[in-house]
């Protein structure tokens, strides 16, 4: 059994840094397929640590709510916060923060112009928060 210490970064929910290191071992299997013996050994890891949500399920909810995105409603805020996101209102835009932590803001427009922009803000939330 491998334990890992989560450092000194706060948690910001259940299993977040176990579910990222899953996702990065994930990410290692699919780009390198002939280390045989690291796969064999992250294989193993991966099956022991079946998670109940993983990072792909929060981004997919992101990519979902965002999609089409043209202004805010109480839905869409009240399914952002339920993701641990603060939204908070400017004069032309609103600032999403993970938690209500600086470090992991993204800009919103109130009014999305581009038929692709809720797309491309879903792809820089997943980017920056998770």
């Amino acid at each position: 059994m491998i334990n890992l210490n989560n450092g000194s970064v706060e948690k910001f929910y259940k299993d977040e840094a176990k579910m990222m290191v899953l996702d990065i071992l994930k990410e290692y299997v699919k780009a390198h397929p002939n280390e045989v013996r690291r796969l064999d050994i992250i294989n193993s890891i991966l099956e022991a640590n079946k998670l109940d949500r993983t990072s792909a399920d929060i981004k997919g909810k992101v990519k979902n709510l965002l999609q089409g995105y043209s202004m805010m409603n109480a839905s869409m805020q009240s399914d952002l916060e339920s993701l641990g996101c603060t939204v908070m209102t400017g004069k032309k835009h609103y600032k999403i923060r993970l938690f209500g932590d600086s470090r992991y803001q993204a800009t919103m427009a109130k009014t999305g112009s581009d038929r692709r922009g809720g797309l491309n803000l879903a792809s820089e939330i997943n980017k920056i928060m998770f």
